[in-house]
């Protein structure tokens, strides 16, 4: 039988959201949509969070949805406009679709899990003994400075053993973000070991030497007994070390995916003057790890006794940044001493090197201090890294370099008698000198292999880059030949005033990658 075709109205067209098997209305908001999606979920199996993060300046409005769900929000990530909601596994894939249609949301993603980069301690890796100090050159930067009032290092890692006695007193007061309170203590020993890397006493008659013996450690809990933890307790956590003190941060982890929340918290710390240092992962590969991918997180690989990359770190010139040992003894949870490979234990080594370098320099900024690591690293593992090996007491030379003379008094002029001028005619005034013209420096990208070298000679510069298929490029000014800037971009579009003093200073723009790249350099700057 023929059924009539129902009349349509013109306001009642509007498409239906369809998600999973589940058909929603358009006209119910994305709140009520995901409430549907979750109470049409199989009651009683496994969850999982999703990270929910606020547009610029509708923070308000994600915690009003988050709050909508009751005790499925879990909460906001510290220092971030992230909330936590635990949901239905088998709703994840939809509720991400569904919430990020809410006007506040600016993305949602799975709260995902990082883990400690070590390697078990197997014989083929564990030579024993602590060969990473001399392969970086740590005692001839004793002969400088041992870390004497060193700078704050945050370990954010299983925590740490505060009673261990090579790490006597210099262990702060941390936090336990696994389980919600002020005792840092470690269950696992993988953040004890870390600590000890960076800050053990030397010359103490006991165990071992850390890289900065001057160094004190915050202990920053983020992963279990296990070895894991999620990422937004590890954005928790960055955020705590940011807003405590730490100048750097060392995070001997990893985690097989990106995530917006992660790195927000890296920029948190990154825009208040902290380098964050993390281990680039143990699967002998060059799929990248997070954090040690985001731009301007130094990535670390790990070297073999004889300077050589080991099998098992993770490589590739276009995202990790140096090298360091793979394997040391370093102090064990319960005052002992244990060996341990992986990145993991070459991340210590890079974060201990920076805290000496502050703690000989303490007017130089972290910048400045990994500026130095990166220009006198190498030439050891270039091809699996922008930089190659740390050197330490090359770094420090490089950064202290020589005092400078103070300037010899010039000798005072005899006074001679005078008499009283006599009137003169007005001078004729010369017009000033017309200001020199701006000059502009450019170069292709495709045609930048290593290095695009520009002077300028000028009080400041812009430097303008084109990228449009973001390839991995290295910004770096030089004064004197000393580093005094450097940064990881791989931005589409870069902008920036140099303000370059009185002195002449060498920009340089390197492109490390093989990723094609197209686009344009632009230097323009006013000569003196």
């Amino acid at each position: 039988m023929h059924r009539p075709t129902p009349k349509r109205h013109p306001f009642l067209l509007a498409a239906a959201l369809v998600v999973g098997t589940l058909v929603v209305p358009s006209g119910v908001g994305a709140a009520d949509a995901a409430q549907a999606i979750i109470d049409a979920a199989p009651a009683g199996g496994p969850t999982v969070d999703l990270l929910v993060g606020a547009r610029t300046g509708r923070s308000a409005g994600v915690a009003e949805l988050a709050a909508r769900f009751g005790t499925r929000d879990q909460g906001s990530v510290r220092g971030l406009a992230v909330h936590r909601l635990r949901v239905p596994a088998a709703a994840a894939a939809a509720l991400e679709r569904t919430l990020g249609m809410d006007p506040s949301v600016g993305y949602v993603e799975l709260d995902a899990t990082a883990h400690a980069a070590l390697v078990p301690d197997d014989p083929q890796y564990a030579g024993g003994g602590e060969w990473g100090l001399p392969l970086i050159g740590a005692p001839a930067a004793w002969d400088t400075s041992t870390g004497a009032g060193g700078p704050i290092i945050a370990v954010i890692d299983t925590g740490v053993d505060a009673t261990h006695p090579d790490l006597g007193g210099r262990v702060l007061a941390g936090y336990d973000f696994i389980n919600h309170d002020g005792d840092a203590s470690d269950d696992n020993g993988h953040g004890t070991h870390v600590a000890g890397i960076i800050a053990a006493t030397g010359n103490n008659a006991i165990g071992g030497a850390g890289v900065c013996w001057g160094c004190r450690i915050l202990p920053v809990k983020a992963l279990d007994a296990g070895g894991g933890g999620s990422y937004s307790t590890l954005a928790a956590a960055i955020t705590w070390a940011t807003d405590h003190g730490a100048r750097i941060i060392s995070m001997s982890l990893s985690g097989d995916s990106s995530s917006r929340t992660l790195g927000d918290a890296v920029v948190y710390a990154q825009g208040r003057g902290i380098v964050v240092v993390a281990a680039a992962g143990n699967a002998g590969s060059t799929i990248r790890r997070y954090p040690a991918a985001f731009p301007d997180v130094v990535a670390v690989a790990a070297s073999t006794e004889s300077g050589t990359l080991i099998g098992f770190s993770n490589r590739g010139a276009d995202w990790v940044d140096v090298a360091a040992g793979a394997c040391s003894v370093s102090t064990a949870r319960g005052g002992g001493y244990v060996n341990m490979c992986g990145t993991s234990m070459a991340t210590p080594f890079v974060a201990g090197s920076l805290g000496l370098l502050l703690a000989a320099d303490p007017g130089a900024t972290a910048s400045e201090a990994l500026a130095a690591i990166d220009a006198t690293a190498g030439p050891e593992i270039t091809d699996a890294t922008t930089y190659g090996l740390v050197h330490l007491d090359a770094a420090l030379a490089a950064l202290i370099g020589s005092p400078t003379p103070s300037p010899s008094p010039s000798p005072t002029p005899t006074p001679t008698p005078t008499t009283p001028p006599s009137p003169s005619p007005s001078p004729n005034i010369a017009p000033a000198p017309a200001a020199p013209s701006l000059v502009t420096r450019t170069a292709s990208l495709s045609r930048v292999p290593k290095a695009f070298v520009v002077l300028a000679h000028a009080a400041d510069a812009r430097l303008s880059i084109a990228n449009p298929r973001r390839a991995y490029l290295v910004l770096t000014v030089k004064r004197a030949g000393r580093v005094i800037w450097r940064r990881k971009t791989r931005a589409r579009a870069i902008h920036w005033t140099l303000y370059l003093g009185t002195s002449a200073y060498t920009v340089t723009v390197s492109r490390p990658g093989s990723r094609a790249a197209t686009g344009r350099v632009s230097l323009r700057y006013r000569p003196r």
